[in-house]
């Protein structure tokens, strides 16, 4: 499935049909992780996806550039995630730090990794009623590297295409970080 940003046109198209075009709005706070949210701060859960498997931060290691990867779930604080509040466009929060795009790249194969939160287009994510993760900036969707349904597979941004290795759901609240 191929995701196009139509601004001309006020609205997101998607294969299936027209998604009315939203307002994305942006909290003013001095810091990137506060700011209005739909969930208690504290309440996180994971992202599950190709396989069973879910979106996991490598030995919980919250460090700027950590490559997110595939794994096994196994309700650990490494595959706690947090979603912005809103229209579900925004940072997506984990370990104290955002989910984002390598160096804003818009190019597919880009590395998806754990970034210091900063506000910017690469840590934007909406997960749509497909279920696809998507990077507005790039329009292109987060998936599992070449299908590989290991834990450990990494994730990686790439043409929308509909795949079940472009697939998540994230249930929430689940679990409350200690």
């Amino acid at each position: 499935m191929r995701i196009r940003n139509l601004v001309a046109a006020g609205a997101l198209v998607v294969a299936a049909g027209v998604i009315p075009a939203v307002t994305i709005p942006r909290t003013d706070s001095a810091s990137a992780v506060e700011g209005p949210t739909l969930f208690d701060k504290d309440t996180y859960s994971p992202i599950t996806g190709y396989a069973g498997k879910c979106i996991d931060i490598p030995w919980s290691a919250s460090v700027d550039g950590a490559q997110l990867q595939l794994w096994d779930c196994n309700d650990t604080n490494a595959q706690g995630w947090r979603f912005s509040a809103g229209t579900g466009v925004g940072p997506i929060y984990g370990l104290g730090k955002c989910m984002d795009v390598a160096w804003g790249s818009v190019e597919n194969g880009a590395k998806i990794q754990l970034a210091y939160c900063n506000k910017g287009p690469a840590q934007d994510f909406v997960l749509s009623a497909a279920g696809d993760l998507v990077n507005p900036q790039s329009n292109k969707c987060v998936q599992v590297r070449d299908w590989n349904s290991d834990s450990g597979a990494a994730l990686e941004l790439w043409d929308c295409t509909g795949g079940a290795n472009q697939k998540w759901s994230h249930k929430y609240p689940m679990r409350r970080l200690a």
